[in-house]
C-alpha cells in the first residue's frame, strides 16, 4: 500500500499532476514481479481505495511525502553541482562545509599568530 501511495506522490511532486499511466510505469519499474495482472486503472482504483478507506495514517503519508521531497532535493542538488562543475556526490554540501570550516580555522590561527607575535614597528609609542 505504501508503495502505491509513494509512486502517486512521487509523480505528483515531479510533474505537478497525477497521471495514472506514468504512475503505473514507475510502479511497474519498482515492482516488476508484484501483482502481474494489475493494470494502470486497477492501480488507480487501489490508490483511491487506500485514501478513501484511510488505510494509511496522515503521519505515514507525511513521512512518504517528506522522503520524496528529500530524494528530489538530493537529485536536484547533484544535477546542479554537476552542471556548475562543483564536486558531485551525496556529500557535496558536506565538502563545501568542511572547506569553509577549514578556511575559518586557518584565518583564526593567522589572527592568533599576529596577536602573539611582537610587532617590530611599534616599539615606540606615539604620544599626542
Amino acid at each position: 500500500m505504501k508503495e502505491v501511495v509513494w509512486c502517486f506522490t512521487y509523480i505528483k511532486e515531479i510533474t505537478l499532476r497525477e497521471d495514472y499511466k506514468e504512475v503505473y510505469i514507475l510502479w511497474r519499474e519498482r515492482n516488476p514481479v508484484a501483482r502481474i495482472n494489475l493494470d494502470a486503472k486497477a492501480l488507480m482504483n487501489l490508490k483511491n481505495y487506500i485514501s478513501k478507506a484511510q488505510k494509511l495514517t496522515a503521519v505515514e503519508i507525511d513521512e512518504i511525502r517528506e522522503n520524496i521531497i528529500l530524494e528530489i532535493g538530493e537529485a536536484t542538488e547533484d544535477y546542479t553541482n554537476e552542471v556548475n562543475g562543483d564536486r558531485t556526490g551525496a556529500n557535496g554540501i558536506e565538502y563545501q562545509k568542511k572547506d569553509k570550516t577549514k578556511e575559518t580555522l586557518i584565518a583564526v590561527k593567522q589572527r592568533l599568530i599576529n596577536i602573539q607575535a611582537p610587532k617590530e614597528s611599534s616599539t615606540h609609542l606615539r604620544i599626542r
